[in-house]
């Protein structure tokens, strides 16, 4: 057991594996999850005793029912939206579509049922959060003095000089959701500093807390500063911390960060709050929650299917929005509540709200027993809560906010005589945990062979090997099905080929090849604006006129606020003859681009001027 939990627990935030996986942040993840549930059912699947005991407590009654409210509105969200299965899958960049954010309710669903019931496998959920932590930030911490043994530095850098900013994103991706994913080994090392007898596991715990907090700070991300803000005000305010003793906690950290801030190291932190400076109103966010409400509108109670806002937001983008950030890809609505709402609706919200304060009010009522650690726990899963108003869940993020909740369930769980069962009861749940089983593990070695494939294809292209790049492709579209492809990318990979092969059978092969993944990603809610633009520009490289236009007008109707499109077709146009056509989508090229790009303006500048009045 204690195996499964450090799996499920600490190898799923950790994974990470460039080379071997193509979304080599995303999949390994979601493998690991995927495998973890299934042995996790197949543990409980002959012993249902502590899942039925967690069931029928005070607290873990209702939050089961919560648990079981978000499963069946994530199911009945992917059946009504307009793709089911890119619904189930989720998109490639985040991959939490229906089935990954069920797999993380039930892993916490059983975790929690089998903590409550065992003090010695909570304590150490907590010690593989804070073993988790403090390899995650002292990975994070490393990458910000640039010395990344894993990923290139630039990928998460930006800017040049003394501007130049540095967002470690740990091994989940983004500094934004390694930020809010840190709060939990943080407060997890307290927890372990306050409630463990062993000097070791305490001393570790505090070191965690120093870790984590450090790597929240680098990270530069505002939504887990203003979370960690609140957990540990939430902890003051319930443990009644002395006044002297937050005074001094408080001038400690600020001295702390200023002598790091002016040092040499504390470059990069000063241009991130130079850029924060410069954008105080916290960039595109609320703009995007305000279209990302107005959208949510159209669809209130179902809404528009997991994991499927990055390819229905664009037709709800307004001009404003667009306007103020004119080529940026909005991929999510960056708060979790708007999250749940575009995705599976007010139902959906509702429940996660439920779990959420049933988490809160479970661990308010421990009066003598574990009343520290409750504390700790409910600082932690409120700090969280209000760091995800700042960016949404990614499975490594909410399975710790669903345990999170789970944990402080168990904590005042009374204990209650188990209830005996007739065999077939007890032989229908194991064979249904172990067909479970089987269909997660299934789905764990199909996307790992898939994004494997991808992987071999991308070296093999880079390594000018084509048949082994081709026969790779071709095992993964046989298992398309998994969501797992990549066809822009290597639909603008053939291109380039084709544009540097000097033999013209070559040239011509690999211009097919492009053109095919051009044609399968336009098939994608996922960037279809950016897929037809991309099938836009192969057409026009091939002087395919007709083609070309039919896919700038696409791109238009998939991301009508989008300014690129109608900055091709304005010249497309001009270029045909069509002044009057050309003019308007000049002009709104134009409008839409806000003057953020002086080449837009410079190649539209003749379209205008050729227009004559009363043309």
């Amino acid at each position: 057991m204690p195996f499964l939990i450090i799996l499920v627990v600490a190898m799923t935030p950790l994974a990470i594996w460039p080379g071997f996986s193509f979304y080599f942040d995303v999949v390994p993840k979601i493998a690991i999850l995927l495998c973890g549930a299934a042995l996790l059912l197949l543990t409980c699947a002959f012993a249902p005793s502590a899942f039925e005991g967690f069931a029928r407590s005070r607290f873990g009654r209702p939050l089961s029912l919560g648990y079981l409210a978000l499963m069946v509105t994530t199911i009945a969200a992917d059946v009504m939206s307009v793709d089911p299965l890119a619904a189930w899958n989720g998109s490639n960049w985040r991959r939490f579509g229906a089935l990954e954010q069920i797999v993380v309710i039930l892993a916490a669903w059983l975790l929690s049922a089998l903590c409550a019931k065992s003090v010695t496998l909570r304590t150490t959920v907590l010690r593989s959060i804070c073993v988790a932590g403090m390899i995650a930030a002292t990975y994070g911490v490393i990458q910000y003095f640039g010395l990344d043994p894993i990923l290139p530095p630039a990928s998460y850098q930006a800017g040049e000089g003394p501007f130049r900013i540095v967002r470690p994103p740990g091994t989940l991706g983004h500094s934004d959701y390694f930020g809010a994913w840190l709060l939990w080994p943080f407060f997890a090392g307290a927890a372990s500093f306050f409630t463990e007898e062993r000097a070791t596991w305490k001393s570790f715990g505090l070191l965690t807390v120093f870790a984590a907090g450090t790597a929240i700070i680098l990270t530069g991300s505002r939504g887990a500063v203003m979370g960690l803000i609140a957990g540990l005000t939430i902890y003051a305010v319930l443990a009644r911390v002395s006044i002297r003793t937050v005074a001094v906690v408080l001038l400690s950290v600020i001295l702390a960060f200023t002598l790091f801030f002016v040092s040499p190291a504390g470059q990069g932190l000063r241009a991130r709050a130079h850029w924060i400076g410069e954008d105080r109103t916290g960039g595109a966010r609320p703009l995007l929650w305000r279209d990302s409400l107005r959208m949510s509108l159209d669809h209130p109670w179902k809404g528009f299917g997991p994991d499927l806002f990055a390819g229905e937001f664009p037709m709800y983008q307004s001009i404003e929005l667009a306007r103020a950030y004119p080529d940026f890809y909005h991929e999510s609505p960056h708060n979790a509540i708007l999250d749940a709402l575009t995705s599976s609706g007010i139902f959906d919200v509702v429940a996660f709200l439920v779990v959420f304060g049933i988490g809160i009010r479970a661990g308010l009522a421990q009066t003598v027993n574990d009343r520290t650690l409750a504390f700790v726990l409910v600082s932690a899963l409120g700090g969280v809560f209000v760091a995800q108003q700042f960016t949404v869940f990614t499975s490594p993020t909410a399975l710790l906010f669903y345990l999170g909740a789970g944990l402080l369930a168990g904590l005042p769980q009374e204990k209650r005589a188990a209830v005996p069962r007739p065999f077939a009861y007890r032989l229908a749940y194991a064979v249904i945990s172990l067909a479970i089983a089987t269909l997660l593990t299934t789905c764990a070695v199909r996307l790992v062979f898939a994004d494997h494939a991808l992987a071999v294809a991308k070296r093999s292209l880079d390594a000018g090997d084509v048949p082994s790049a081709v026969h790779a492709l071709e095992s993964a579209a046989a298992l398309r099905s998994t969501g797992v492809d990549a066809d822009l990318y290597f639909s603008r990979r053939w291109a380039l080929a084709a544009s540097q092969a000097r033999d013209p059978l070559a040239k011509a092969q690999f211009a097919q090849f492009a053109r095919d993944a051009a044609g399968r990603s336009t098939e994608r809610l996922e960037q279809r604006q950016n897929a037809w633009y991309n099938m836009a520009l192969l057409a026009a490289g091939n002087n395919d006129v007709p083609g070309t236009e039919s896919s700038l007008r696409s791109a238009i109707l998939c991301a009508p606020k989008w300014f690129k499109p109608h900055w091709a077709l304005a010249r497309l146009l001009f270029a045909s003859g069509r002044v009057k056509e050309a003019s308007g989508e000049a002009t709104l090229a134009l409008n839409l681009n806000a003057a953020k790009d002086s080449e837009v303006a410079s190649t539209l500048a003749p379209v205008l001027r050729s227009r004559k009045p009363g043309m």
